[in-house]
C-alpha cells in the first residue's frame, strides 16, 4: 500500500515498522501480512482524522500498535511445518537435555555468587590443618550443643599429654562501630593470642599483642569495611561500646570458622566464662583417646564431670561431612532404583553388533545423571553452608541430618528422572519418542496386549509400553527396531 501524499510522520513510521516486521514472516506470506497491517493502520488514521480525534497521543498509540506486528510475524514464522519440526526435534534432542542441565548449573553458580562453599570445600582442603580439632559439650539429658567452661580449656592446655596446643574462643555477633559510622552487628571471634598459633596462621600486617586487648581483622573484613586501607593498623574500632586498637590483618583465605568477614577480639587472657576449644592434637591421637584424656583432666583438675558429653570435630572431617552425606543419599537412591526397576544384568551388556549404540546410550545416561547429581549437591551445599555458617560441629547446617534427607530426596529424584528419561528415548539417536498411541483394551489382559506405543520421529523404532505387564510378557516394555524401508513414511534420512 502506498502512503497518501499528505500523511503524518506517525503513519510513515508505522508503515516502516510493519515493513521491517514482515521480513520475519515466511516469504510466501510476506506481502499479504504487510498489506493487512498497513490497511489496518491506514483506516484507523483515517477514522481518527475525519472524526477530529487525531492528536499527538493517538499518533503515539498508532506507532505502538504497529510494533505489535513483530510478535505477529514471529507467530507466522513459527507456524510453518518445517519450523515446528525443527523446534520439536530440538526439544527432543539429547543435546537440549544436557544443555538444560548445564543452564541449571550456571544458574546455581550465578545466584550463589560463584559457588563459594563448593570452591572452599574442594580447593582449600589441602591447606587445612589435619591436627586441628574443635571441642564442645553436648548435654546427655536433653538440650543441644553448648560451650565448655573456660577453665577446662586452660586445664587441657597444661595437663593433657595428647595435645600440642589449645585455645578458647567464642564466635558471636556483636555491635561494632567502624570509622565512626552507625553500629552494626558483625561476626566477632573473642579469643586469646594462642588462637592464631593453633590455627597455623599469623597476621601478615602488624602482629598479635600479648599484653593488651586488641582487634585483628580478617582479610575480607579489611577489604570490606576499610577498603583495604594501609593505614588501618594502629587505628581504633568500637566493639560493644568499648574502643580497641587494631593491631593486625590476617592473610587472605584464612577462614577457620566462617566465610563471613570477621573481627578477632584478642585478650591477653580469655575473659569469657564459656568457650569452645580449638586443639592442635598429636598426630597419633584418636577421638577415643582424646575423649578419655580430656574427661580425666576435666574431672581431676577442674572437677567437671563431662563423661560422655564431650564432642569432637576434626577440621578436615567436618568439612567433608556434606560429601559423606551426599554419598550416603546416593547409595540409598541407587539401591531403591535397582529394587523398583528390577534390572537384569545380562540385558545390560550389549551384543557385539549393538556395542556402538549401547556405548552412546550409556555415555549419555552417565553424563546427564552426573550433571543432575552435581546440581543437587551444589544447590544443597550452597544453600545450607552460607557465608554466615560456623563451620564446625552441629553449628554447620551442612553437617546436620536435614541435609542428608535433602540429598537422599534429591539424588532419588535425579536417578528416577534419568531412568525414566532414558526409557522414553530412541535406542539409536536418543531423541525423545513421540506420537503416543493407545493400543488394545485394558479389560482384555489374558491374551491381548494393552498399552501405549511411541515412535521415533527419525524412524528408528517403536516402543511398546504396557499399562500392566501380562504374564506371558518377558519384558515390561518392548523395543522394535525399524529398518531403512520405513524411512519413506517419516520423510527423513536415517541418522
Amino acid at each position: 500500500m502506498q502512503l497518501p501524499q499528505e500523511h503524518p510522520v506517525a503513519l510513515a513510521l508505522s508503515f516502516a515498522l510493519v515493513r521491517a516486521a514482515s521480513q520475519i514472516a515466511p516469504a510466501d506470506e510476506r506481502s499479504a501480512f504487510e498489506a493487512e497491517w498497513q490497511y489496518k493502520l491506514f483506516h484507523r488514521w483515517q477514522f481518527l482524522l475525519h472524526t477530529g480525534l487525531w492528536n499527538r497521543r493517538e499518533a503515539v498509540s498508532l506507532v505502538a500498535t504497529s510494533a505489535l506486528a513483530f510478535p505477529g510475524a514471529v507467530q507466522h514464522f513459527g507456524a510453518q511445518h518445517s519450523v515446528r519440526g525443527h523446534v520439536s526435534r530440538f526439544i527432543q534432542s539429547p543435546v537440549t537435555c544436557l544443555g538444560g542441565l548445564a543452564a541449571v548449573l550456571a544458574a546455581i553458580a550465578f545466584f550463589s555468587g560463584g559457588l563459594p562453599a563448593t570452591r572452599d570445600l574442594f580447593f582449600k582442603q589441602p591447606d587445612r590443618n589435619s591436627q586441628l580439632v574443635y571441642v564442645w559439650v553436648h548435654n546427655l539429658r536433653g538440650g543441644g550443643d553448648r560451650p565448655l567452661p573456660a577453665d577446662v580449656v586452660e586445664a587441657w592446655k597444661t595437663h593433657s599429654k595428647l595435645i600440642l596446643d589449645a585455645c578458647a574462643f567464642r564466635a558471636v555477633h556483636r555491635e561494632v562501630r567502624i570509622n565512626g559510622g552507625p553500629a552494626e552487628k558483625r561476626l566477632l571471634v573473642v579469643t586469646e593470642p594462642s588462637f592464631f598459633r593453633v590455627m597455623g596462621n599469623q597476621p601478615v600486617a602488624g602482629g598479635v599483642d600479648d599484653e593488651a586487648s586488641s582487634v585483628i581483622l580478617s582479610y575480607d573484613a579489611w577489604e570490606h569495611f576499610f577498603h583495604a586501607s594501609p593505614r588501618v593498623t594502629g587505628g581504633t574500632i568500637q566493639v560493644a561500646g568499648q574502643s580497641y586498637p587494631i593491631r593486625g590483618i590476617l592473610p587472605s583465605g584464612f577462614e577457620p570458622l566462617s566465610r563471613e568477614p570477621a573481627l578477632y577480639l584478642v585478650h591477653p587472657r580469655y575473659l569469657e566464662q564459656d568457650a569452645y576449644a580449638a586443639v592442635k592434637a598429636n598426630v597419633a591421637a584418636t577421638e577415643a583417646a582424646l575423649d578419655k584424656d580430656f574427661t580425666e583432666v576435666a574431672q581431676n583438675v577442674t572437677y567437671y564431670f563431662l563423661r560422655g558429653q564431650i564432642r569432637f570435630g576434626f577440621a578436615q572431617s567436618e568439612l567433608w561431612t556434606p560429601v559423606r552425606s551426599f554419598a550416603e543419599g546416593a547409595v540409598g537412591s541407587v539401591l531403591m532404583l535397582l529394587m523398583v526397576f528390577r534390572l537384569k544384568w545380562r540385558s545390560l551388556w550389549p551384543k557385539r553388533a549393538e556395542y556402538q549404540a549401547w556405548a552412546l546410550r550409556s555415555t549419555f545416561f552417565l553424563v546427564k545423571t552426573a550433571m543432575g547429581l552435581a546440581c543437587v549437591f551444589m544447590a544443597c551445599l550452597e544453600w545450607s553452608r552460607s557465608e554466615t555458617a560456623i563451620l564446625f560441629g552441629n553449628f554447620d547446617p551442612a553437617s546436620g541430618p536435614f541435609l542428608l534427607w535433602l540429598y537422599t530426596l534429591g539424588t532419588m529424584g535425579v536417578f528416577f528422572w534419568a531412568a525414566f528419561d532414558q526409557k522414553a528415548r530412541c535406542r539409536e539417536c536418543l531423541q525423545l519418542l513421540a506420537f503416543p498411541v493407545r493400543m488394545g483394551s485394558p479389560g482384555n489382559m489374558l491374551l491381548d496386549w494393552s498399552g501405549i506405543e511411541l515412535c521415533c520421529t527419525q524412524g528408528h523404532g517403536v516402543l511398546h509400553v504396557p499399562h500392566l505387564a501380562p504374564s506371558w510378557a518377558d519384558e515390561s516394555d518392548h523395543w522394535i527396531a525399524l529398518d531403512d524401508s520405513w524411512q519413506s513414511i517419516f520423510g527423513r534420512n536415517k541418522r
